[in-house]
Formats: structure tokens, C-alpha cells, sequence
């Protein structure tokens, strides 16, 4: 499916059914301090019709529209192994501010493209969330869809609340993550309950993922207990991005090649305005793609102005990555020190080890902290 970052981990609490809690996160600044824009209400949000006419599932795809998304917090109840933004629970307990989000999510109507909020795992943090949806729902800009992976649905009471409240404050679907590296760390018959509870209330068109039976459940469980199954599940379904967690897990199944079968590889398509499947602004204020490159601040820049061509262009990174590809990063970090390795599994693979190398040089860009860690 669309997003393969968000995991979950906390066994305790998963033993003794508890419903998972989080410290209390520490609220970033306000973007809009910076955005000099006014607050406008019951703007229009030209996506969300279509999604009532003919379901998340069918506007939420590469047909018709792109995506955008809000990386809540990198806080995790997990740790997956194919987590591109690599998060977990040892992340630091830091969501966006309510007007953070509100002004990124203002921006993104603008493109349009379908909304949703993600992680890290959005409900740790689940009454902030609530509250904001509300405040964007009044403001005329709330998210389209919300992700999870369902470590939390501990009851069918607590899944149905939630659920509802969302749905009353203008969520209109659920992407259910599912697979194997969840189900290291969730038992599938939580998904189960989530998405039955998710289909009962936002409609089976408006629920993404999450569709698994009590056997498919214990098999993905299987797979990822069985380090022989999931190196031919690897295999046989590569992550789209060996970066983050997926660079230090999983590479080590999949064959390399050398430096130079890459040469020719180029990224244009990931940094263009149109054409780029997904955006993300983080809780710290950085505008990204699925790779880690910091486009842009909002702390700096107002969010509107960070997404145009135009500014993504200017970056010096980015103008390598599409003129010389993901090699010619590599000769960067090599001009300064680095020495690559005999072989890659694919281009971003290289990117990530020369951008991991180069953060030094490039603090604003490469960032934040957790992608690297």
C-alpha cells in the first residue's frame, strides 16, 4: 500500500490489554507565527467530494490523485524493520502543534491532493490529534484520512469511540497497516477489529488495507517470527525504499550491484511538484518527500511558498539528485571522505549511505535526527 512507516511495540501493554498511552508530547511552535497568513474558515476542499461520491479507496490511488501527509510524530509503539522514517518508540514523544498542522494542512489543499495524517503512531498521541481534526474540520481543512496500525484497538468499545469522534470531526477513512513487520509487533486480531469496526463506520469504499482473515493473520505473525520466511518475503515483495530502517534491516537479503549500474538512475520524478506521489510535513517543520531530503521549513518559509517548483529547485541536493542522480551524491561524500561500498541494492540505497555520510555538511537539508538515527 501507499505508507509503510508506521509501527508499533509496546508488549506490555499488548500482555495485559491495556490501551496504549504516551507521555505527554512536547508541542512544537506555531508555524503560523511565521506564515504571516490569516486564519479563513469553511474554505472549500475540492477532494473531499469526490471521496464522498466514490470512496477513499478509488480517489486515494495513482489514477487520481497524489498525496500529501502530516508525520504527526515519529513516536512509535514499534520498531518495523521496513520503516522508511524509522520510527519507534524510542523516538522522542514530539507531535506537531495544532497550529503547525493547520497551516500545513491549508497548504496542501491548495495543490490538492488527498490528506492524511500518519507516524510514528498518530493515536499515542490520540486526544491531541482529536483536537486538532476538530479545529481543522471548523477551518475548513481537515484530513482526509488517518493511519494506524492498530496496536491500540484493544476493545471494540475503544475502537468504535474513536472511530466515531474522528468520523464526527471530518475524517473520512482509515488506512490499516498490515504485514508482516506490523505483525512483529500487533497481533493481527487487532487489525481484524479495526477494520471491521472501520468498515461499519466510514464504509468498506473509504477503508484502506487492513482486510485480513484470522489465517492470513497468523501467517503474516508467522513470517515475521521465522528469519528464513521473511528473507523470501523480502525478496519476493522488496520494500520500495531501502532507506532508515529498511537500509539496516532488510538490504542484507536482497542482491547488490555495483556503483556503476546506477549511473544512469535519476530522481526528477520525486522532487516534482506534479508528479511526486507524496509530501510530508514533520512535526519539526520540514517539507519532504519519501526519502529524507529536507525540502524546505515552515519555520523559515511559509508552507504555500516551500510547495511550489520553485523553491523545491533551489535546493542543492535536490538539483543533484535530478541532474546526476543518486551517484552523483555519492561522488560528493566521496570528494569529502566517504568511501562506498562494493554494492547497493538499489539507488536509494546509495542516496541514504551518501546523504548519512553528508548530514555534517547539510544539517537543514539532511534532517531530522530520527531518519538517521
Amino acid at each position: 500500500m501507499l505508507f509503510r512507516y508506521q509501527s508499533m511495540h509496546c508488549e506490555a501493554r499488548r500482555q495485559n490489554g491495556t490501551r496504549l498511552t504516551a507521555s505527554k508530547p512536547v508541542r512544537m511552535h506555531a508555524l503560523c507565527r511565521f506564515s504571516g497568513q490569516p486564519v479563513r474558515e469553511n474554505d472549500v476542499d475540492e477532494i473531499r467530494p469526490a471521496i464522498e461520491r466514490d470512496g477513499l479507496r478509488t480517489v486515494a490511488s495513482r489514477q487520481r490523485c497524489n498525496v500529501a501527509g502530516i508525520i504527526w510524530t515519529y513516536q512509535c509503539s514499534a520498531a518495523c524493520r521496513h520503516c522508511l522514517f524509522a520510527c519507534g518508540p524510542g523516538r522522542p514523544h514530539v507531535v506537531m502543534s495544532t497550529a503547525d498542522c493547520l497551516a500545513c494542512l491549508r497548504a496542501f489543499h491548495e495543490l490538492p491532493r488527498v490528506i492524511h495524517l500518519a507516524g510514528g503512531e498518530c493515536f499515542l498521541f490520540y486526544d491531541e490529534m482529536l483536537a486538532m481534526c476538530r479545529e481543522a474540520q471548523r477551518q475548513g481543512v481537515a484530513p482526509h484520512f488517518v493511519e494506524t496500525n492498530s496496536s491500540w484497538c484493544t476493545s471494540d468499545a475503544v475502537v468504535d469511540r474513536r472511530f466515531r469522534e474522528l468520523r464526527d470531526a471530518g475524517i473520512l477513512g482509515v488506512l490499516l497497516s498490515c504485514d508482516p513487520y506490523h505483525q512483529e509487533f500487533v497481533p493481527a486480531e487487532r487489525v481484524q477489529r479495526s477494520y471491521l469496526r472501520a468498515v461499519e463506520l466510514f464504509g468498506e469504499q473509504n477503508v484502506m488495507g487492513g482486510a485480513v482473515s484470522a489465517s492470513c493473520g497468523a501467517e503474516l505473525e508467522a513470517i515475521a517470527r521465522d528469519e528464513a520466511a521473511l528473507r523470501d518475503h523480502v525478496r519476493s515483495h522488496p520494500p520500495g525504499w531501502i532507506v532508515g530502517n529498511a537500509a539496516k534491516h532488510l538490504a542484507q537479503y536482497l542482491d547488490r550491484r555495483p556503483l556503476e549500474a546506477f549511473e544512469q538512475e535519476r530522481c526528477a520524478d520525486q522532487f516534482d511538484i506534479d508528479r511526486t506521489w507524496e509530501f510530508h510535513f514533520d512535526p519539526y517543520g520540514n517539507l519532504m518527500t519519501n526519502c529524507g531530503i529536507a525540502l524546505g521549513n515552515a519555520r523559515r518559509m511559509p508552507p504555500s511558498e516551500l510547495l511550489t517548483q520553485e523553491s523545491i529547485a533551489a535546493n542543492p541536493l535536490v538539483r543533484i539528485v535530478c541532474d546526476e542522480g543518486p551517484v552523483g551524491l555519492m561522488r560528493l561524500a566521496a570528494a569529502r571522505g566517504l568511501t562506498p561500498r562494493i554494492g547497493y541494492v538499489q539507488k536509494c540505497e546509495v542516496c541514504y549511505h551518501a546523504r548519512a555520510f553528508l548530514r555534517p555538511h547539510f544539517p537543514h537539508i539532511l534532517c531530522p535526527d530520527e531518519i538517521y538515527a
